[in-house]
């Protein structure tokens, strides 16, 4: 569930606010951050690429700290660059401790996954 969550943050938020609506609060951040308005869809293309990155790397736990880096360093850069947006109603602090909690439920939990290739049961004796 923590991995089908996190692509499904990423892909709403690569595709609805960036690809679909070019959310001014989303330009805005851009711009006060020294880039180009013209990165927006290309930001959203590569968020929706991480879900799906996410999805697709359905064995490999390490995508989980990955994603906790990112969200840090977004954490930072908002509150750096658009400190307004950290006091707003729904802000970047919650939404990426939220995805960090996440990350690390999946980190955690991702060993005790059931996977064919951990199956301790042995093969049935054939019947001659």
């Amino acid at each position: 569930m923590a991995r089908i969550s996190l692509a499904a943050i990423w892909f709403w938020h690569g595709l609805v606010p960036k690809l679909l609506f070019h959310h001014v609060d989303e330009q805005a951040m851009l711009v006060q951050a020294g880039l180009s308005i013209r990165l927006l869809p290309s930001l959203g293309v590569l968020e929706i690429v991480f879900a799906l990155i996410i999805l697709g790397s359905w064995r490999w736990r390490y995508i989980f700290p990955i994603n906790i880096l990112i969200m840090v360093l977004a954490t930072f850069a908002v509150a750096h660059y658009s400190p307004e947006y950290i006091r707003a109603a729904f802000n970047p602090v919650t939404l990426n401790l939220s995805v960090i909690s996440l990350s690390l439920a999946g980190w955690l939990s991702s060993p005790m996954l059931a996977l064919a290739s951990r199956c301790g049961r042995k093969p049935a004796k054939e019947q001659p």
